[in-house]
């Protein structure tokens, strides 16, 4: 059947046309990608070509108008941009000595760490991979993806070495290097406990194999800040890193970028309407092991001239009292931090003027939430926008954002930074449950699969073409463009709306397809829900299909009406959605679980019953997964 009779059949995904503000002065084609109408929110600068050459390059040459400018903050340890650059030269001279040579692939098992930067660059001129592992997920993982990248040194925090040695034998690794998180403290904070998280149960066994961990202060003792090691031969399109995926929906796949992907992420932040000023203050709290963190968090940063405030693991009650102290000019957060920090007492009274960028990305800031923080900026006397954004580690995570007042929209994740494109595509779902993607592209207001394309995609998933080939699709004028996953709309000022993730679809023991995201978007429609997340169950352990559990986490003033309030959620569903779509079970829940980069952990809540498991076909008060519920009487509210 061709996509034509799909289409005509109803099997395709085309929603419905959304109400929109049209632009007289304009002429549209009617489709995103071809007017690309969000061009003039930019200067004519913002689509100049970026650098054709290293991220090493590109940092070293970006940095030689302020090399005396502080480029890291370590807990008060101010490390200047030529001190950064002797310090990328020792550690290059160092893995040269450990044999490293162009082409090796390097993993860190690491937090962001002065360390971490200088590896990253300094392998970069060797001519190696640098490869980034999250040092909280498990042995197993661990090992996998050091099997994945074949690997034969690492470089590990010291925290995880008890991991670390049960797994080694089973992978290439040859060379260890453990690393304290103090290793860069100011002496007379050498001792003090504010990495306590990170450095209790702190190992260092040298020889503990036969090939030995190695201490970081001995690997780079005494090594040269000349280089003194063959010059990297990578070109610019060759891979600088791989990063893994989050892992929030499935197991983590390695995304291998290029020089150029990163070194076109950077640049495009040159041109977004922001004065990026020399020691411009960054407070960098995005892991650098997630591909956010790396082009972001360090290689952006940098490359602009930034001071990068680094704090390698943080508590968010304690982010408003640190930027605060360090009067942070940018941001860049989860929406968990985000209002952590809009509801902290401790900013109560202060001046907050200083903030040029309150940046949140990462999952979908709810609209209420939205409101709330920018009352609290506005407040505090902090006139910029909230500004949010959307990306994915496919495409070197910044891909859309909110750039001024003039395209920041409620609800839209922004608008394509500068040398991205973007559309809306057509989709189906076969018999089997199989997203169908096409290059039919859906004018605006429609809703269907988000893709993009420009100069910051992937190069692709490490060791599987296959899955790279699923994602990745060259259209018929022969532009490659990466699907997202992602089924959304797009405005004609260009502003994309995301929706949902496509990938989170479930199939019925009646082979119903089911989109979670959709009975998500109903229920946080409720006054009383302040989270909410829909994960596919299976009724039985003999059904073959499962059915949507929506886990909820209900405000605290809602607490003892929330056998009504999950009433009224069933009434929602059932007006809102067809009748085969709704959540067959609810589940209370205290709060979200997380994964380090702030997304919602749905694995966990797939597999663990957290709270108080209802099922809405029988009364709360019966006996339920071992839990007896007590229906409280309804309240009069106001809403």
């Amino acid at each position: 059947m061709t996509i034509e009779e799909l289409r005509i059949q109803g099997t395709i995904e085309t929603i419905d046309t959304m109400s929109l503000t049209k632009d007289k002065s304009v002429k549209l084609t009617g489709y995103p990608s071809k007017d690309q109408p969000w061009k003039k929110f930019y200067s004519p600068e913002a689509f100049n070509e970026p650098p054709k050459t290293t991220v090493f390059s590109y940092f070293k040459e970006s940095s030689k108008e302020h090399l005396d400018v502080t480029a890291i903050n370590y807990y008060g340890n101010n490390i200047s941009y030529q001190e950064m650059l002797n310090n990328i030269y020792r550690t290059a001279n160092a893995f040269a000595s450990l044999g490293i040579v162009p082409g090796d692939r390097v993993s860190f098992c690491l937090p962001t760490l002065p360390e971490s930067v200088y590896s990253f660059y300094g392998l970069n001129d060797l001519g190696a991979t640098s490869c980034w592992i999250d040092p909280r997920t498990g042995a197993n993982r661990i090992r996998n993806c050091l099997n994945a990248t074949n690997s034969n040194c690492l470089v590990t925090v010291d925290l995880a070495s008890p991991k670390i040695d049960k797994i080694l034998d089973e992978t290439s690794v040859d060379k260890v290097i453990s690393l304290s998180p103090t290793q860069s403290l100011p002496p007379l904070l050498k001792s003090a406990s504010k990495l306590s998280s990170f450095i209790s149960g702190k190992i260092h066994r040298e020889n503990s194999f036969n090939y030995g961990y190695l201490d970081w202060g001995k690997f780079v003792r005494n090594q040269s800040d000349i280089p003194g090691y063959k010059r990297n031969v990578l070109r610019n399109q060759d891979p600088a890193s791989v990063v893994y995926t989050s892992g929030s929906t499935s197991e983590p796949k390695g995304v291998v970028l290029s020089n150029d992907a990163l070194n076109a992420l950077a640049f495009q932040y040159k041109n977004v309407g922001v004065n990026y000023h020399e020691g411009f203050r960054f407070l960098n709290v995005m892991p650098l092991f997630l591909t956010y963190g790396l082009a972001c968090g360090v290689h952006m940063p940098f490359c602009l001239g930034m001071t990068n405030i680094i704090i390698p693991q943080i508590d968010p009650l304690e982010l408003a009292k640190i930027t605060t102290k360090h009067k942070a000019e940018m941001l860049m957060i989860s929406p968990q931090l985000a209002m952590t920090f809009a509801r902290d007492p401790h900013i109560k009274g202060k001046d907050l003027s200083y903030i040029k960028v309150f940046g949140v990305g990462g999952s979908p800031l709810p609209k209420d939430d939205e409101i709330e923080l920018q009352e609290c900026l506005n407040e505090h006397n902090c006139d910029i926008p909230v500004g949010k954004g959307y990306g994915l580690s496919e495409n070197t995570s910044a891909t859309v954002a909110t750039t001024s007042k003039e395209n920041n929209k409620l609800e839209g994740a922004g608008i394509p930074l500068p040398l991205n494109n973007q559309g809306v595509f057509e989709f189906f779902v076969d018999e089997s449950g199989n997203l169908i993607r096409t290059d039919h592209e859906l004018p605006y207001g429609h809703q269907g699969e988000y893709a993009v394309s420009g100069p910051t995609i992937m190069d692709g998933y490490l060791n599987n073409p296959e899955l790279t080939n699923t994602m990745i699709l060259e259209h018929s004028d022969g532009t490659k463009w990466l699907h997202t996953g992602d089924k959304g709309y797009i405005d004609e000022d260009g502003q994309f709306y995301p929706l949902y993730r496509l990938g989170r679809m479930i199939i019925t023991p009646d082979s119903h397809n089911i989109y979670l995201g959709s009975i998500e978007n109903v229920i946080n429609k409720h006054p009383a829900v302040d989270k909410c997340a829909v994960v596919g169950v299976n009724p039985t352990k003999d059904d073959v299909g499962k059915l949507p559990k929506a886990v909820v986490v209900l405000k605290p003033e809602y607490q003892d009406d929330r056998y009504d309030v999950i009433d009224e959620l069933v009434e929602m569903n059932g007006n809102e959605l067809p009748e085969r779509d709704v959540a067959h079970y609810y589940e209370i829940i205290d709060d979200l679980p997380l994964l380090p980069t702030g997304k919602v952990d749905y694995s966990t809540l797939e597999n663990d019953t957290l709270g108080e498991f209802v099922d809405p076909k029988i009364k709360v008060s019966n006996l339920v997964d071992g839990v007896t519920f007590k229906k409280s009487k309804k309240k009069e509210r106001g809403d």
